[in-house]
């Protein structure tokens, strides 16, 4: 089965926080994916097709696509779409600061949020 919903709505792992209080997320949403997550484990995983992501940059939030354009750069190269599993690359690890879901999270990457 495949569900197409919005990113907030399909993280499995990931627990996304209350938008903010102060500089954390003072509690956790409980969303689909989640569900799904607990239901089916390992059988229910989230694939990031392509969608900006909301950053705070100098105080404020503004839409950056994600590894800072790499991701996007390499299948403009390549003139074709991109697609791999993130636990397996470089971009898994990359950490996510500034990202607006991070709060409540030091040290989230994009392997924590997405599988591919």
């Amino acid at each position: 089965m495949v569900i197409c919903a919005g990113l907030n709505h399909v993280f499995t792992r990931f627990h996304q926080p209350e938008m903010p209080r102060e500089t954390r997320g003072a509690a956790f949403f409980d969303r689909a994916g989640n569900v799904l997550w607990r239901q089916f484990g390992e059988d229910a995983f989230p694939i990031i097709l392509h969608h900006p992501w909301r950053c705070r940059i100098d105080g404020t939030l503004a839409r950056r696509v994600p590894a800072g354009g790499a991701i996007d750069c390499a299948g403009a190269e390549a003139k074709r779409a991109v697609g791999f599993d993130f636990g397996s690359s470089p971009f898994g690890a990359s950490r996510l600061q500034g990202f607006e879901y991070a709060l409540g999270y030091p040290d989230l990457r994009m392997m924590d949020i997405a599988d591919g």
